[in-house]
């Protein structure tokens, strides 16, 4: 048997125009797999006529989706999407679990992509300060799982503590973009904003000729992160004191220039760095009987 449904959604102000059809395998029983495929028409519409100022950004395009969801065994969990974008002409994979469950000396262990509440907050309002986002669309980014060794340990009184040791790390990725054969920024997506082509200097407008350094790929994926998370639950209130060491989840572009003032021209050489940065959370909060949630 398949669920089918037809959802239409308007966007408001810079918003969009989806229309969704999936198909999910569902019987009486509870499956150990879930696949759900989208097919979604965009328009993009904006208050601003310079939003779609660049002729390779169309404000509308067809997305194909693809959540798989697969927990047959408990030691296995595998959820992910895939998405192909035609006005981008990108495919896109959200890792947002997938990993290997073991038991050790009563020690939970999880090998691979997981997510974990570090912090309320950052979950919430999706800042992206603890865990990776999946910003494709930043209309609805998404959190994604950490990459490394995962350890749950509880203990007696409701209290739990939470490692995570990696010696990897992913950081965010947005809208691909590319330097054209003029030195200009360009992406054919709508959420990529370009910096500017032009600079005043001593009353004078200076063209911005961009250039891209190859980043150090192997010192940007082997950075090692490490974190922890205490945290307890006592007559109805959780509070919970979480720390990390970690590369920041964004990456940081640094830029060298050279300026040459007779022609009006500076040579602009965009490099990307990866930040290490110490992250620290205390929040105290409590869950009433119904979907009521209170934190600080």
């Amino acid at each position: 048997m398949s669920q089918l449904r037809w959802i239409h959604i308007i966007g408001h102000s810079c918003g969009y125009l989806a229309v969704f059809l999936m198909a999910k395998p569902g019987t009486a029983e509870e499956k150990p797999y879930s696949l759900v495929g989208s097919l979604e028409q965009w328009h993009y519409t904006s208050s601003d006529k310079a939003f779609f100022r660049d002729d390779q950004v169309s404000s509308n395009s067809s997305i194909l989706g693809i959540d798989f969801r697969w927990a047959e065994n408990p030691n296995y969990l595998v959820d992910l999407s895939y998405i192909y974008s035609s006005g981008e002409q990108s495919h896109n994979f959200h890792l947002r679990d997938i990993y290997y469950q073991t038991q050790i000396l009563d020690t939970q262990t999880y090998w691979g992509f997981k997510r974990h509440t570090w912090s309320k907050a950052d979950q919430i309002w999706q800042r992206g300060l603890w865990q990776p986002r999946f910003f494709w669309d930043k209309l609805r980014p998404e959190q994604q799982g950490m990459l490394g060794l995962h350890l749950e340990k509880e203990f007696a009184d409701n209290h739990r503590l939470y490692i995570l040791v990696s010696p990897f790390t992913i950081p965010e990725f947005g809208p691909a973009f590319d330097i054209n054969s003029e030195g200009q920024f360009k992406s054919k997506s709508p959420w990529f904003r370009p910096p500017p082509r032009t600079t005043e200097l001593f009353s004078q407008q200076v063209v911005n000729y961009y250039s891209l350094k190859d980043p150090d790929k192997e010192k940007m994926i082997g950075s090692p992160a490490f974190a922890i998370q205490w945290s307890s639950v006592w007559d109805g209130v959780q509070w919970s004191a979480s720390y990390a060491h970690k590369p920041m989840n964004q990456i940081m572009p640094a830029a060298s220039t050279t300026l040459d003032l007779p022609s009006n021209r500076m040579d602009v050489t965009s490099e990307a760095n990866l930040r290490y940065h110490h992250i620290g959370t205390i929040e105290v909060g409590t869950t009433n009987s119904g979907s009521w949630q209170s934190w600080a």
